[in-house]
């Protein structure tokens, strides 16, 4: 059995090798590493260009990503984040809690805060 367990995980280890991978220095063993370092490790904004890339490789079809936690992304990261969208023509959905941007959508309790406050 440990030679079968052996053999599975180079086989394994050769299909991941030979893998197109969307991201370059993207590694996956018993952990998911970029350049040499864990997933968990990067940065937030890394994270999610790194997530970004590869849900657009695996799904080019549905052209729509929803990223939470964007109020922990600086002005650069916003910009690479619109710029990796546009150039590969996906809508990006980035959740926030404020925004000063012409095209955010408010949102309270679960409906737009512009349409709560005419029904009201």
């Amino acid at each position: 059995l440990t030679s079968a367990i052996e053999e599975r995980k180079e086989a394994m280890h050769a299909a991941v090798a030979a893998a197109e991978m969307p991201v370059s220095g993207l590694a996956l063993e018993d952990d998911v590493f970029v350049d040499g370092v864990p997933f968990e490790q990067l940065s937030h904004a890394q994270q999610i260009k790194i997530s970004m890339a590869i849900a657009m490789a695996k799904n080019p079809i549905l052209k729509v990503i929803r990223i939470s936690d964007g109020s922990l992304l600086d002005a650069k990261s916003w910009q690479e984040i619109t710029g990796l969208a546009e150039k590969h023509d996906f809508q990006v959905w980035i959740e926030t809690v404020s925004s000063t941007r012409p095209d955010a959508i408010h949102i309270e309790n679960g409906r737009v805060a512009d349409l709560m406050q005419a029904a009201e």
